[in-house]
């Protein structure tokens, strides 16, 4: 009852968090203990889209199937360091077609990788 009318206060703005629960252990019948699970507004507003990073990936991807046409396996450790951080996808991609955007394209390979160590450490 308590975990519906925080909800519902939550949800009209009367509030700044809610929680949602469940058990944890129990002995037959017998519940031993509960997971509880706070969520506040600050935390639903630092979400990540994750349909807006996979979109981010197919485009970093893209962009570097253009200027790395034959290192896959530099391709790849790009993909999975931003798998790892989603929260860099958009400025990375940003960042990206900057690049693309503002310079002659056999500048673009160094440049990029440079960007990519220099500002996220990835090699």
């Amino acid at each position: 009852m308590a975990q519906k009318e925080i909800k519902d206060l939550y949800d009209n703005g009367q509030c700044d968090l809610w929680f949602e629960y469940s058990v944890k252990d129990t002995d037959k019948r017998k519940v031993l203990s509960y997971f509880f699970f706070v969520h506040t507004k600050e935390d639903e507003q630092n979400k990540v889209d994750y349909q807006s990073v996979n979109a981010c990936l197919q485009r970093v991807s893209s962009i570097l199937d253009t200027f790395f046409p034959r290192d896959k396996k530099y391709i790849k450790r790009v993909i999975q360091a931003v798998q790892l951080r989603p929260d860099i996808a958009m400025e990375l991609v940003d960042k990206l077609d900057k690049k693309v955007m503002d310079y002659d394209k056999k500048e673009i390979p160094p440049i990029i990788r440079y960007v990519l160590n220099s500002d996220y450490g990835i090699t």
